[in-house]
């Protein structure tokens, strides 16, 4: 085999895409088919016992102007820049910030899931330990769920689309877990158990509906955990549902709304949680702001960067790392009809001129990311 066709075969690798599974989720099954008739709602009156009732969070909101108004402001800002742009550069900077929002959420329960490692994970399942893939296995579903399309407000049905509940009937008490199987490696529980869970959880949720999407947010979190739907510590699956939440507050342009990387406790009281909610979402958009700016001044400076450079690969190289996370010479190659070589070359040329990194750190395999 001569060596520029070994070459090509070494990097000829095409791994899918994180978002890949998520069209697919959404269709395979009518989500009403998978909540099972045999199981009556469960009353949530019991759950709620001991929580403050929803009249004592539109009390909250109502005393949290200033708070809840910066925050919206903040949101605003942030939806209404990705409704300018054009759908492609909306689409990569809303998933550069799901793989960011989704590793901080792995960060907060304890698993060191760095953002690039995520990425390469997501596209081509590499990983180092066991245990650290069932880490990425939860940063890579919270990444597809955010930035996935807006998400209903709560109803059983939604959160078993949530959850990628793809059964059509309820699973049974030992479904595998793990990367592939239906039911998640994170489902705590299962079948009608599951069931009467989501239905506590969605009636509560349902209580606040002429409450501000944040303040519904702010309470869905936790109740998300009281329901049993993730286990007490958990921080990936109600933190996703609560962003998927407050996006309802924009007009389509983000599909969540960010957190701070570092929550501020609120504690139990409404008041505290809808506060601290509210400054965690400001300044979790204001650092989803900056991301974008730094991606719009990385095209400035890649335009710049190329215009000394003849044919056409050059500026389809940073087309694609700009509307990607990560990009491998193959992907490369195919979507400009060039050979693996040049696109490959190309790679390089701007990895030399500070364009692109190169995060793979291996021989074979490697994959591209814009360097800002």
């Amino acid at each position: 085999m001569t060596g520029r066709r070994a070459e090509e075969d070494e990097d000829a690798f095409s791994p899918p895409s994180i978002w890949d599974s998520e069209a697919q989720a959404d269709e395979l099954t009518d989500p009403l088919s998978l909540i099972d008739p045999d199981v009556s709602p469960v009353d949530p009156a019991a759950l709620s016992a001991a929580q403050p009732a929803a009249a004592a969070w539109r009390a909250a909101e109502a005393g949290l102007a200033r708070p809840l108004a910066a925050a919206v402001e903040a949101f605003a800002r942030l939806d209404e820049r990705l409704r300018a742009w054009p759908p492609a550069a909306a689409r990569a900077g809303v998933a550069r910030l799901a793989l960011t929002q989704a590793a901080a959420l792995a960060w907060a329960e304890g698993a060191a899931v760095e953002v690039e490692r995520l990425t390469l994970w997501g596209a081509a399942r590499i990983g180092r330990r066991d245990d650290e893939d069932q880490a990425m296995i939860r940063a890579a579903w919270a990444a597809r769920r955010l930035a996935a399309a807006r998400w209903s407000l709560a109803s059983p049905a939604a959160v078993a689309r949530f959850e990628d509940r793809l059964s059509g009937r309820p699973a049974p008490q030992d479904a595998p877990t793990g990367d592939g199987a239906p039911w998640g490696a994170f489902a705590r529980l299962r079948g009608a158990a599951w069931t009467a869970a989501a239905e506590a959880w969605a009636a509560e949720v349902r209580a606040l509906r002429g409450a501000h999407p944040f303040t519904q947010a702010a309470f869905a979190e936790p109740a998300w955990r009281r329901a049993g739907l993730s286990d007490a510590t958990a921080a990936v699956e109600p933190g996703v549902a609560a962003m998927k939440i407050a996006a309802r507050a924009g007009r389509g342009g983000a599909p969540f709304a960010p957190l701070a990387r570092r929550r501020t406790p609120g504690g139990a009281d409404p008041a505290a949680r809808l506060r601290a909610f509210c400054d965690d979402l400001a300044a979790g958009c204001a650092d989803a702001l900056t991301t974008l700016e730094r991606l719009q001044a990385w095209r400035a400076r890649a335009e710049a960067g190329i215009a000394g450079l003849s044919g056409r690969t050059p500026r389809l190289l940073t087309d694609l790392l700009a509307a990607r996370v990560a990009v491998s010479a193959q992907e490369a190659a195919h979507a400009g009809d060039v050979s693996v070589s040049a696109a490959q070359r190309n790679l390089v040329i701007l990895t030399d001129r500070s364009l692109a990194r190169e995060i793979t750190g291996q021989g074979r395999f490697r994959m591209w990311t814009a360097r800002f």
